[in-house]
């Protein structure tokens, strides 16, 4: 796989909020030299991450992650 895709729940300018085990494909990819391109919607853009960690987490944004933003 060259890349991954995955979308948001919430994100700011540090990490993104997504399912669980999305970090696992962040961290695979990366560790393949590929990119993950991370889908964000203006309106989910957050200045403080607040999520359930039961279904949810934190994804900090890397080297090889890219947001991508949607216009407002």
């Amino acid at each position: 796989m060259d890349a991954a895709w995955l979308g948001v729940d919430q994100y700011n300018d540090k990490a993104f909020v997504n399912k669980r085990g999305s970090q696992h494909i962040v961290v695979a990819m990366g560790r393949a030299g590929n990119t993950t391109f991370v889908l964000g919607d203006p309106r989910k853009r957050v200045d403080t991450l607040d999520f359930s960690s039961i279904l949810f987490e934190a994804i900090p944004f890397t080297e090889d992650t890219y947001l991508i933003e949607g216009e407002p």
